[in-house]
C-alpha cells in the first residue's frame, strides 16, 4: 500500500537496503504483492556500485532506514523509510484501491491478464561479478522460486521447516532460507547481528529451534573447526558454495551423529540450487572431491562438449542447465543473456533454454554428478562468485597502472583444505611508483570487500607467450610483493626464527595463507588476514599450546614475532572480557573506542594505527552473554566501565564510540565521571537515540523535521510529474490522492503528530506484540536515560543535513559548549580509509593533553 499511494507501477524493481531484519522480510513481500520484483541491496558495497546497481535496475524506489539512507545518491530514487515513525509501519497509509490495473512489464513484454504467464514475472535481481568489469543483474522470475522448494524432497519441506536467514540480503543463499519455510508454512528464524560470532550462532539457533541451516563452506569449515557443538541443536545442514572439504565434511558426520549433511550446488542463474548430494557416513569419496549430486526435481542437467553434444558418463564436459529453475537472463544484457542462455532443440525447460555454467563436470555411472572445475578464470572465495576480469578493470582505471592482471594462487590450509588466494598483478606506468596499500584503497572505492586482492605483486611488464597469452604460472611463481606487508627491504639475519616457539607459529601462519614468503614482523592483516581466517588462527593457536587464545591477541601481537614473545613471556590470561588492544603502547592516557551495532571494533584499527606512537588505544567490543543481554545500557556501561579501571584504575580518560555506540560511550563515561575521575568524551556522528529531556528533545525534534522536509521536497516533485501525466478530467481525484500522504508529513513537521521512539518500543512490549530491532543496542538505548555528564565533549559530525543539528542536540543535553569537528563525507564515510588521516588528525587534537583554561 505505501509503495502504491507513492506511484510506484507493478512491473519493474524495488530496491531493498535493509540488513537481515524482520524489516527487510516485510519489505519483500510487500514489493511481491505490489506486483514489482525486489531488488536487495547491501550497504557494504563501495558507493559507486552501490549507484550503479540503483541506475541499472532502474530502481523507483528503495526500501531502506533513515541510518543507511545517505548510501543512496541524491535524487536516484524515492525513500519509502522502513522506520517505525513511518506511516506504513503504523498501518496508517490506506489501501489501494480495488481495482487498480496492473499494468504490464514493459521491459519483458509479460501478458498480466494470462494467468499461464504469471510465473514469468520477476522476482527479484541480484548482481554478480562480471567479466566485463561491471556487475550484472541476474533477473529470476516467480516459477524459478517455486521450483527451488515445491515438490522438493532434498530438504523436509512443510510446517515443521524453521531455518535461519544467515545469509547476506543481496546473496543468493537467502532466497532459500527466506522462500523454503514461508512457501511451506514453516518458520524463517533472522539472526540479528551483523557477523556470526559462533556463540551468538549456537545460542540463536538453540532458541531459535533452528532444523535446516545453509552455510557457505567456509563458514561450515570454522564451525567444524573451532566447535562442532555450535551445530549439535540442527538436524541437517546443507552447505556449497564452492568445493567441499572432505577432512571438514569426516569430521562434521563424525562428531555429530544425528546430523543430515547435504552439499548444495547451483549458480545465482539456476535459482541458488540446481543439484544436492545427502553425504553417506561411509562415502569414500572414490573421485577425490564431495559430488554435487543429482538435479533437483523439474530441473536437468547434461554434461557436454564445446557443440553442446552429451558426452559419455565418466567423461569430462561443461555442465548445462535446464528447467523451471532458470533465469529470465541478465539486466540489459541481451547479447550476454543470449550467449549463456542457448536454445535447447528438444525442448528442455522454459522456452527449450539451457544454461551454459562454465562448470567442468563428468556424470559417473550411477548419475551422481562430480565438479571437476571451471573452463575459464571465474573462481569462488568464502562464497562469493567472483570474475578476475572486473577486479583487472578496476585497477586499470588507476592513473599509475598502466596494465593489470589478476590470477588466482591455491594454498593449502592446516586443515588440509585449500583455499583460493587473488593476486593483483601490475605494470606502473612510466616513471609511477605503486605500493600495493595504495592499490588495495583505490579498489575498495569500486569493489566489495570479498573481490579485493589478498597479495600483491609489482612488474615491470607483463609475462607473455608467443601467442601473446599472460603466462599465469609465471606470476604465480613471484613472491609476493614486500611493501604489502608496510616492510622495505631488510636484513635477511633480521628474519631468522629465533626460537622454537616461533617456529612453530611460522609453521601455522604459513599453512594458514598457504604460503612460505611470510616474514617473522609481516602483519597479519596486511598480508591478507580477514576475519574468518583470524578465527582460524585461533583455533591453530589453541591447538598448538593446549589452551585457548583470543582473537584479541591478534590485536595486541599481530605479528609471528610478538605473538611468540606475548605467548613466551607470560600465558595469555587476560583480566578482561571485552579489551581489544588496538594500539596497546605509548605513554600517554588510553583511548577507549567502544562498539556499536554489531559488537565489533575492527573498523577502529586503521584510525589507531594512525594515531600518534605514544597514544594507547584500545577497542570495547560485546562479548558472547549465552543470549542475555545487560536489562539497561546503564547496567552494560558498568560492567565496561569496570573492564577500564581493570587496565587502568584511575583517571584520566578518554572514551569514545561511533553512530549508536556513541551512548554506549556516553554512559561509560558518566559513569567514570560520576567517581571523580576526568573523561573526554568523543562521539562520531551519534544521532538522538536516547530518551532525553526537554529541550534536548525539541534538538532531536528539529533534526527529524529537517529529514522530514528533505523528503516532503522530493515526494512532491515526484506527484507533481505524476499529475502532468494525468487526463485534465481525472485531476481531481488525483489531486487529492496524491496529497494525504504529503498532508500527513507535513503534519509532522508542524508538530500535529509526534513519535518517541522509547515511549512506542514501552508501549510496544506492555501490549505483548515488542518491535522488533535488529540489534539488542537498539533498545537498550531507546530506553535510555542519560546521567548528567560535565566532562569535556568532542563531536565528530558528517556533512549531511540531519548531522547539522547534532552540536545543538548535544550541547542542550550536556548543558555546556561541545566542540566540533566537521568530517567531510556522509555517516557511512567516517571510517573509510581515504578518510582516516583527517580523522586522526582531528581526533589527535581531541584528546590533547589541555589546561583547564584552555578548555572549551
Amino acid at each position: 500500500a505505501r509503495l502504491a499511494a507513492a506511484g510506484v507501477a507493478p512491473g519493474g524493481f524495488v530496491g531493498i537496503l535493509l540488513e537481515r531484519s524482520v524489516e527487510f522480510v516485510v519489505a519483500v513481500l510487500g514489493i511481491l504483492k505490489a506486483g514489482c520484483g525486489y531488488a536487495p541491496l547491501s550497504a557494504e558495497q563501495p558507493a559507486e556500485r552501490l549507484a550503479f546497481m540503483i541506475a541499472d535496475a532502474r530502481l523507483p524506489a528503495i526500501v531502506t532506514r533513515r541510518s543507511l539512507a545517505d548510501r543512496v545518491p541524491a535524487a536516484a530514487a524515492l525513500l519509502v523509510l522502513a522506520d517505525a515513525d513511518e506511516p506504513w509501519w503504523r498501518n496508517d497509509v490506506a489501501p489501494p484501491a480495488d481495482g487498480v490495473d496492473d499494468g504490464a512489464d514493459e521491459r519483458r513484454g509479460h501478458a498480466p491478464d494470462d494467468a499461464r504467464d504469471a510465473g514469468e514475472r520477476p522476482a527479484y535481481v541480484m548482481y554478480t561479478s562480471g567479466s566485463t568489469g561491471t556487475p550484472k543483474g541476474v533477473v529470476v522470475p516467480h516459477r524459478a522460486v517455486v521450483r527451488l522448494v515445491h515438490g522438493q524432497t532434498y530438504a523436509s519441506f512443510g510446517p515443521e521447516l524453521r531455518t535461519l536467514l544467515l545469509a547476506p540480503t543481496a546473496f543468493d543463499a537467502s532466497t532459500f532460507e527466506l522462500w523454503a519455510p514461508l512457501l511451506s508454512g514453516g518458520a524463517c528464524i533472522v539472526f540479528p547481528d551483523p557477523i556470526p560470532e559462533l556463540p551468538r550462532l549456537a545460542a540463536v539457533l538453540r532458541t531459535g529451534r533452528v532444523n535446516c541451516l545453509w552455510l557457505t563452506a567456509g563458514l561450515f569449515n570454522h564451525v567444524i573447526d573451532a566447535d562442532p557443538g555450535v551445530l549439535a541443536t540442527v538436524g541437517h545442514v546443507v552447505t556449497g558454495g564452492e568445493a567441499l572439504s572432505i577432512p571438514h565434511v569426516r569430521r562434521a558426520l563424525a562428531a555429530l551423529p544425528g546430523l543430515r549433511l547435504t552439499n548444495g550446488y547451483g549458480p545465482t542463474e539456476a535459482t541458488t540450487f540446481s543439484t544436492t548430494h545427502e553425504i553417506a557416513r561411509d562415502d569414500t569419496f572414490p573421485g577425490g572431491s564431495v559430488p554435487i549430486g543429482r538435479p533437483l526435481a523439474n530441473t536437468s542437467c547434461h554434461v557436454v562438449d564445446a557443440a553442446l553434444r552429451p558426452v559419455p558418463d565418466g567423461q569430462p564436459g561443461e555442465l548445462v542447465i535446464g528447467g523451471l529453475g532458470l533465469a529470465i537472463g541478465y539486466l540489459g544484457w541481451p547479447e550476454l543473456t543470449a550467449e549463456s542462455f542457448v536454445v535447447d532443440p528438444p525442448g528442455d525447460g522454459p522456452g527449450g533454454r539451457l544454461y551454459r555454467t562454465g562448470d567442468l563436470c563428468r556424470r559417473r555411472a550411477d548419475g551422481v554428478l562430480e565438479f571437476l572445475g571451471r573452463s575459464d578464470d571465474q573462481v569462488k572465495i568464502r562464497g562469493h562468485r567472483i570474475e578476475p576480469g572486473e577486479i583487472q578493470a578496476a585497477l586499470e582505471r588507476h592513473p599509475d597502472v598502466a596494465k593489470a592482471v589478476v590470477v588466482v594462487r591455491e594454498g593449502t590450509m592446516a586443515d588440509g583444505s585449500v583455499e583460493k588466494i587473488l593476486r593483483g598483478c601490475v605494470v606502473p606506468r612510466d616513471g609511477a611508483a605503486v605500493e600495493p596499500a595504495g592499490l588495495r584503497a583505490f579498489l575498495a572505492d569500486h569493489l566489495p570487500e570479498p573481490i579485493l586482492p589478498g597479495e600483491w605483486v609489482v612488474v615491470s611488464d607483463l609475462p607473455l607467450a608467443p601467442n601473446g597469452k599472460v603466462v599465469r604460472a609465471t606470476l604465480l611463481a613471484l613472491p609476493a610483493d614486500a611493501t604489502a606487508a608496510g616492510r622495505g627491504d631488510t636484513d635477511g639475519a633480521d628474519q631468522r626464527l629465533g626460537t622454537l616457539l616461533e617456529a612453530e607459529i611460522m609453521g601455522v601462519w604459513r599453512r594458514l595463507f598457504g604460503r612460505d614468503d611470510i616474514r617473522r614482523d609481516d602483519d597479519f592483516f596486511a598480508i591478507g588476514g580477514h576475519s574468518l581466517l583470524t578465527a582460524r588462527l585461533a583455533v591453530e593457536l589453541e591447538r598448538l599450546l593446549g589452551h585457548p587464545v583470543p582473537i584479541a591477541a591478534l590485536f595486541l601481537a599481530p605479528s609471528v614475532e610478538s605473538q611468540a614473545r606475548l605467548i613466551a613471556d607470560a600465558p595469555w590470561a587476560p583480566r578482561w572480557k571485552s579489551l581489544v588492544p588496538l594500539a596497546p603502547t605509548g605513554g600517554r592516557p588510553p583511548l577507549f573506542l567502544v562498539h556499536g551495532v554489531g559488537g565489533d571494533v575492527f573498523h577502529f584499527l586503521g584510525l589507531a594505527k594512525l594515531l600518534p606512537a605514544e597514544q594507547p588505544v584500545y577497542g570495547l567490543q560485546s562479548t558472547d552473554r549465552g543470549g542475555a543481554v545487560p536489562a539497561t545500557l546503564a547496567a552494560l556501561a558498568a560492567e565496561y566501565a569496570a573492564e577500564i579501571r581493570s587496565l587502568r584504575p584511575r583517571g584520566p580518560y578518554a572514551v569514545g564510540g561511533y553512530s549508536l555506540g556513541g551512548w554506549v560511550a556516553y554512559a561509560i563515561a558518566a559513569q567514570l565521571r560520576a567517581a571523580g575521575d576526568e573523561v573526554t568524551l568523543l562521539l562520531f556522528d551519534t544521532f538522538a537515540n536516547a530518551a532525553v529531556p526537554w529541550p534536548a528533545r525539541a534538538a532531536r525534534h528539529l533534526a527529524s523535521s529537517l529529514h522530514e522536509i528533505d523528503a516532503i521536497g522530493g515526494r512532491a516533485r515526484l506527484h507533481a510529474r505524476r499529475l502532468l501525466e494525468t487526463p485534465v478530467g481525472d485531476w481531481g481525484r488525483e489531486a487529492v490522492a496524491l496529497a494525504r500522504p504529503l498532508v500527513r508529513r507535513a503534519a509532522r513537521v508542524a508538530g500535529w503528530s509526534g513519535f518517541d521512539h522509547a515511549a512506542a518500543v514501552r508501549t510496544a512490549a506492555d501490549r505483548g506484540t515488542p518491535l522488533a530491532a535488529p540489534d539488542p543496542l537498539f533498545p537498550l538505548v531507546a530506553g535510555h536515560v542519560p546521567a548528567p555528564f560535565d566532562g569535556r565533549v568532542e563531536l565528530f559530525r558528517a556533512s549531511s543535513l540531519i548531522s547539522a543539528t547534532l552540536p545543538l542536540f548535544w550541547r542542550l543535553l550536556v548543558g555546556r559548549r561541545v566542540r566540533v569537528h566537521r568530517l567531510p563525507g556522509g555517516h557511512f564515510d567516517i571510517f573509510k580509509p581515504e578518510q582516516l588521516p583527517t580523522l586522526a588528525a582531528a581526533v589527535t587534537d581531541a584528546i590533547a593533553p589541555r589546561t583547564s583554561a584552555a578548555r572549551p
